[in-house]
C-alpha cells in the first residue's frame, strides 16, 4: 500500500511537471527522460517476476499494462518541440532543443556532418550560437564578477573567471564523476569474470548478468565521456570569451596616453589577420573604424 501510494503521487507529480516543462521550456525534460529510463529496467524486471509466479498473474498483468504505457510517456517526452515552438525560438542551435538522448549520443550533429561531406562549409551553414555563449553575455558575466572581485588578491583574475562561469563548471562535474565510476567498476567486472570463468556457476544467470554489466558500463562510459568532453569544451570556450571580452574592453578604454599607440592595433592585427571569409573582413574593417574613431592618429594599416 506505501509503495501504491508513493507510485500515485509519483504519477501526479510527473503530470505537473511534464506540463509545466512543455509551457516553460523549448527542450524535452531532461529530469523526466532520466527518471523513466532509469526506473523502466526495474519496472520491466518486476513485471517478469509477477507474470512468472501464478498467483500473481491478474496483478503482474496490470502491472505490465501500467509499463506499457510508461513506454509509451517516454517516447512521447523523447519528442523534440522544435515544430511548435514559437517564431523566436524555433531557429534557434539545434543543441539547444535538443533532448537528452539526442544530446548524449550527438545526433543534432549529423546534419552538420552530411552538410561538410557533401561541400565546403561556409559560416551560413553552421549552426547559431548559444545566447549563453554570445560576447555580449559573456562580457556582462565576466565584467561584474572581475569588477566585484578583490583584484589585490592573488590570483583574482582566475576565482573571478570561475565564478563568472560557474554554471559551465558545474555542468562538468556530473559527467566525470560518472566517468570515473565507470572506469572503477571496469576492474570489479574483469576480476568478476575470471572467477566466473575458473567456477563457472548457474551459467545462463551469471553469464548473462555479466554480459548485461559489461554493456552497461561501456555504454555509460562512451556516453559520460562524451557529455564531459562537451561540457569541458564549453566551459574553455566560455572563459576564453570572457577573457577575450574583457580585454578588447579594456584595450577600447584606455587612453591614448597610457601607451605606444601602435601597441594594441599591432596585437589586434595579429589576431584578426587570421580570420577567413568575408564576413570576417567586414568585422574587421567595422573594429578598425571603430579604434580610429576612439584613438585619432593612428597610421593606415598596410
Amino acid at each position: 500500500m506505501a509503495a501504491a501510494t508513493l507510485t500515485l503521487v509519483d504519477a501526479i507529480g510527473l503530470c505537473l511537471l511534464s506540463h509545466m516543462e512543455h509551457m516553460h521550456s523549448i527542450r524535452p525534460s531532461a529530469i523526466i527522460n532520466i527518471y523513466l529510463i532509469i526506473t523502466l529496467p526495474f519496472d520491466a524486471a518486476r513485471a517478469r517476476t509477477l507474470l512468472i509466479h501464478g498467483t500473481t498473474q491478474t496483478y503482474g498483468a496490470v502491472f505490465t499494462s501500467t509499463l506499457a504505457i510508461k513506454v509509451l510517456i517516454l517516447i512521447s517526452e523523447a519528442i523534440e518541440k522544435r515544430n511548435i515552438l514559437l517564431d523566436q525560438y524555433r531557429y534557434m542551435s539545434p543543441e539547444v532543443t535538443s533532448g537528452v538522448y539526442n544530446r548524449s549520443f550527438f545526433f543534432w550533429l549529423n546534419h552538420l556532418m552530411r552538410t561538410g561531406f557533401s561541400k565546403v562549409l561556409v559560416n551560413d551553414d553552421l549552426y547559431p550560437i548559444d545566447d549563453d555563449m554570445t560576447s555580449s553575455v559573456l562580457l556582462f558575466r565576466a565584467d561584474g564578477a572581475w569588477k566585484s572581485a578583490n583584484q589585490e588578491r592573488s590570483q583574482a583574475l582566475l576565482w573571478a573567471m570561475i565564478r563568472a562561469n560557474v554554471v559551465a563548471f558545474l555542468y562538468c562535474v556530473f559527467p566525470r564523476v560518472c566517468m570515473m565510476g565507470f572506469r572503477y567498476a571496469q576492474p570489479f567486472l574483469l576480476e568478476r569474470s575470471i572467477e566466473f570463468a575458473n567456477n563457472p556457476e548457474d551459467p545462463d544467470r551469471v553469464g548473462w548478468a555479466l554480459t548485461a554489466a559489461f554493456g552497461l558500463v561501456f555504454l555509460g562510459l562512451a556516453i559520460s565521456s562524451g557529455s564531459y568532453y562537451h561540457m569541458n569544451y564549453r566551459f574553455v570556450t566560455s572563459t576564453r570569451g570572457s577573457l577575450v571580452s574583457l580585454i578588447y574592453a579594456k584595450t577600447m578604454d584606455l587612453s591614448i596616453t597610457a601607451l605606444d599607440e601602435s601597441v594594441a592595433v599591432t596585437l589586434m592585427s595579429n589576431d584578426t589577420g587570421k580570420l577567413r571569409g568575408d564576413s570576417c573582413r567586414a568585422r574587421t574593417a567595422q573594429l578598425t573604424l571603430t579604434i580610429r574613431s576612439r584613438m585619432p592618429g593612428i597610421p593606415e594599416s598596410p
